[in-house]
């Protein structure tokens, strides 16, 4: 028995609507897992503020510096988090079309100078955004490099500077997902390893110690 045309169709949209719904709803799913990722790093960082030893368990994975974990580029000092706030950019008519409309899932600002210090981005399933040679790492670390300074207080240490990359080593062995944070490495570090620069690029391993709750 042969079916109707109009049959045929209707299953073939029918089909074709589910597959989408499927895709659409793992997509939101990993949207939710990296959210929560997100928000258990930003959870560390704020009890670190009581608990120093905290800053510790993070630790800094290919890092291009001398830092091994956070503890490390922040030590005793304070600071504040900006988790994706658009007040995170304390000049925003600067390189707008770099960092125009950007916001990074975590800042740290010093508190004594009052200067951001440490971006980080989080990463479940998702590639970096934008292309290769301006990607949405290679943005915050330009921004990062332009508007602060290397020692902003006189005659005493501030957080030193870093941009890190937060994923499940899953992501960094995934050569689709890490294209882009690898040929960031390769083009930058030298730069980022300038003693009048200074600027920690590193990744954090999110199925480590890092989170309380492994991936």
């Amino acid at each position: 028995m042969h079916e109707a045309p109009s049959y045929r169709l209707a299953r073939l949209c029918t089909v074709n609507y589910l597959s989408y719904c499927y895709a659409l709803d793992a997509k939101v799913r990993f949207t939710l897992v990296e959210k929560n990722l997100e928000d258990a790093l930003a959870a560390k960082l704020e009890r670190a503020l009581l608990d120093r030893s905290l800053l510790r368990d993070i630790r800094i994975i290919s890092g291009t510096s001398d830092a091994s974990c956070l503890y490390d580029l922040v030590s005793e000092r304070d600071y504040k988090i900006f988790q994706d706030r658009s007040d995170w950019n304390p000049v925003p008519t600067l390189m707008i079309d770099v960092a125009g409309g950007m916001v990074p899932d975590l800042v740290l600002r010093s508190i004594a100078s009052n200067e951001n210090r440490i971006y980080i981005e989080v990463k479940y399933t998702e590639d970096l955004n934008y292309d290769r040679p301006l990607s949405q790492i290679v943005r915050y670390f330009l921004h990062l490099l332009c508007t602060t300074r290397q020692s902003p207080l006189p005659k005493k240490q501030d957080i030193r500077r870093a941009v890190l990359l937060a994923a499940p080593s899953a992501w960094f062995e995934n050569k689709t997902h890490a294209n882009k944070w690898y040929y960031f490495l390769d083009r930058y570090a030298d730069l980022a390893k300038l003693p009048e620069v200074d600027i920690t690029l590193g990744e954090l391993r999110l199925d480590t110690t890092c989170l309380d709750t492994p991936v």
